[in-house]
C-alpha cells in the first residue's frame, strides 16, 4: 500500500504546478500583447533629442535650428 509514498510528498505541491503554469501563461500573453502594440507605441515613446535627429535627418530643419531647439531642450 505504501508503494505510492513517494508521489505523496509531490501532491502537496499541486497548488504550486498550477500557480506556475498560470504564471507562465500570464507571462507569455503579456510579452505576446506588447510586440503587438510595439509599433504603435514606437512613436509615442521616443525621446525629443530622438525626434529633433529624425527632423534633422530628413532635412526639415537646418544646422542652426537644429542646435538652437537642441540647446532648449
Amino acid at each position: 500500500m505504501h508503494g505510492f509514498g513517494g508521489m505523496g510528498g509531490f501532491m502537496g505541491f499541486g497548488w504550486l504546478i498550477w500557480i506556475i503554469i498560470i504564471g507562465v501563461i500570464v507571462w507569455a500573453v503579456t510579452q505576446f500583447s506588447k510586440q503587438r502594440s510595439g509599433a504603435h507605441r514606437d512613436t509615442g515613446e521616443q525621446s525629443p533629442e530622438d525626434i529633433l535627429k529624425q527632423r534633422y535627418a530628413r532635412g526639415e530643419i537646418t544646422r542652426e535650428e537644429y542646435i538652437k531647439i537642441k540647446q532648449d531642450l
